[in-house]
């Protein structure tokens, strides 16, 4: 909710004995974790299709987590957000779900299916395909690297195929993992 106050009320309202509500007054943060985790989850199901292992996607959600708070804070939404049940928690079952349409699109893209394929027979939305080319875009706008949206952009508006963008990615430069 827009303002403390009424963010405590509709707590109130909304939770019951099986099911917990957190107030949050950061709007701008829950609409862009919600939005730009679909972005990852869709790498998350390239990572499981390409049968890479749980430490590589482990390594992959961090960095993943990683550029959605730079990304984030940067178009105004707070860290302490991302950090919570609307970037991470978000982003973790996402990434994770046999039910996320984006983890699957991913799954299906390292298995060899067409984006335009995989839309076509789910018959739904896939908000992670047009939320990767306006994040990619949003990052040139802002100066930022967002490495895993610039490779997934190239998987799903180029020509790139996983393994090479995996591959990209595993060459970058080193650096600490802060940055």
């Amino acid at each position: 909710a827009p303002n403390e106050k009424l963010s405590e009320i509709y707590q109130k309202c909304l939770s019951t004995d099986y099911f917990r509500i957190y107030s949050q007054t950061d709007r701008t943060g829950v609409e862009l974790g919600g939005t730009l985790k679909n972005i990852f989850a869709i790498g998350a199901g390239i990572v499981d299709g390409l049968k890479l292992g749980d430490n590589a996607k482990a390594a992959y959600l961090t960095r993943s987590l990683h550029e959605l708070v730079k990304l984030g804070t940067a178009l105004g939404g707070s860290v302490s957000t991302f950090y919570g049940l609307a970037g991470l928690g978000d982003l973790v079952t996402t990434a994770n779900s046999p039910l996320s349409r984006n983890h699957r699109l991913g799954e299906a893209i390292a298995n060899g299916i067409k984006v335009r394929d995989f839309i076509q027979s789910t018959k739904m939305v896939v908000e992670g395909v047009e939320a990767t080319r306006i994040a990619f875009e949003w990052g040139k706008k802002l100066n930022i690297q967002l490495p895993i949206t610039e490779e997934l952009n190239s998987i799903l508006f180029g020509d790139n195929s996983p393994q090479i963008a995996a591959s990209n990615l595993m060459k970058r430069s080193l650096k600490a993992e802060t940055e």
